[in-house]
Formats: C-alpha cells, sequence, structure tokens
C-alpha cells in the first residue's frame, strides 16, 4: 500500500499517509474523467465514485477514483498500475 502511495504521490497526487488499502484519487488532483475506461482497456480495473446518488460520504463532489490494493498485487503489478496512470494523466 505504502508504496502504491508513494508512487502516486510521485505523480503529484494527494493520497493519505495511512495503512488503509484504499487510495481515493480525487478529481481535484487531475482530470480523472476517462482514467477509469482507459484503465480497463489496459487490463487494470478501478472504481469510478461520484458525490451525489450512490457513493461513498468521503467522495469529494467532484467524484473521485478509488483504487484497492490486495496483499495479492505484487510490486511489479503496483509498478504497473502507477506507470499507466503517469502515461494516461
Amino acid at each position: 500500500v505504502f508504496h502504491a502511495k508513494a508512487g502516486l504521490r510521485a505523480l503529484g497526487f494527494s493520497v493519505d499517509d495511512t495503512p488503509v488499502p484504499i487510495i481515493c484519487l480525487s478529481s481535484r488532483d487531475v482530470s480523472l474523467e476517462k482514467l477509469p475506461d482507459e484503465l480497463l482497456l489496459r487490463g487494470i480495473a478501478v472504481s469510478r465514485w461520484y458525490a451525489g446518488g450512490k457513493s461513498y460520504s468521503s467522495v469529494p463532489q467532484n467524484g473521485a477514483i478509488r483504487i484497492a490494493i490486495f496483499a495479492t498485487h505484487t510490486k511489479e503489478q503496483i509498478d504497473r498500475l502507477i506507470n499507466e496512470i503517469a502515461a494516461l494523466i
């Protein structure tokens, strides 16, 4: 989790420093509207959440992308996630 968060911070995202394995990328940071679809085309699934409707209370008004990191994710998979996001933003 900390490796993923550090990599996303290096890309300019504001990511908390907790051990929680859910990472929320806010659209306040960059335009994330197409990112989930583009990542899915590359074989990486993330969740898109919108304020209002069915959502978590912590989701900013502009929406967010939530990334779940599992214990089974390898360093290489996390590096790939970070590299794909870097290429898309």
